[in-house]
């Protein structure tokens, strides 16, 4: 029998793959932040939304670049897992 894999370690697999790739520190960095997000979210990736999305902006006091930079890494989030509706932006970026 073939083991299925679980969506949890076929995003670690496109996020290390993501990685490899391009601007390694940049990219090192994003990938960071994303396992950052997940590390505050608490749930599996798959189950995050807005709702976390904001929660995560409203509770976390960063400069507005750094902000920026998490937005960014979670709009890479949301890519990868295949959603085609972009995450809510923070107050700060809104236009």
């Amino acid at each position: 029998m073939k083991k299925i894999p679980s969506k949890s370690n076929t995003l670690n697999f496109r996020l290390k793959s993501y990685a490899k790739k391009g601007g390694k520190k940049h990219r090192h960095r994003q990938v960071q932040r994303v396992y950052k997000f997940l590390k505050y979210c608490g749930c599996p990736a798959d189950q995050i939304g807005n709702r976390h999305v904001r929660k995560f902006f409203e509770e976390n006091f960063m400069a507005k670049s750094t902000k920026r930079d998490y937005y960014y890494a979670i709009m890479l989030l949301w890519h990868m897992l295949g959603r085609y509706k972009n995450p809510d932006k923070p107050k700060e970026m809104k236009d």
